[in-house]
């Protein structure tokens, strides 16, 4: 029995009570100078294309800009913060794989007040109705047909 308890300590209990120690210091931002380097609105959201998304953008020579702004901020709207989760859920996709089909989480999001962000690291699926495009010189006079996605 004593072992079994040493066994849960070492080896169950305090490798996840270490994780745990270390998961909590990534999402509070950091202080310097008592100012906080990180917005903390964006350890708010555990996705990493959103966190990509509204993490603030340093200006290109590093001074302020006319407006006396040294970063600019991407503008995501309330409702956004509002279903965080239904975000989270239409924005968790493999980078550089196939794009999921959430139509209908999209369209919740949209009722909501949340325009989705796009996604722009996966890859869409191409038309099962593939036709070989017309030599340019009569593409240019022919109509295309009625399946053709522009």
């Amino acid at each position: 029995m004593l072992e079994y308890k040493r066994f849960i300590e070492e080896e169950v209990i305090q490798p996840l009570y270490s994780a745990h120690i270390a998961l909590r210091q990534i999402r509070l931002p950091t202080v310097e100078n008592g100012t906080t380097n990180e917005d903390p609105f964006i350890n708010t959201f555990v996705t990493e294309e959103i966190r990509k998304y509204i993490t603030p953008k340093e200006n290109r020579v590093g001074k302020k800009n006319i407006y006396g702004s040294e970063k600019i901020y991407n503008s995501i709207g309330h409702g956004c913060v509002s279903v965080k989760k239904e975000l989270q859920v239409y924005m968790d996709y493999d980078i550089g794989s196939f794009c999921k089909d959430v139509w209908n989480v999209a369209q919740s999001l949209m009722i909501k007040g949340c325009d989705p962000l796009p996604w722009r690291r996966c890859l869409t699926r191409a038309s099962k109705l593939y036709q070989k495009p017309y030599p340019i010189n009569e593409s240019l006079w022919r109509i295309p047909d009625e399946f053709v996605i522009f």
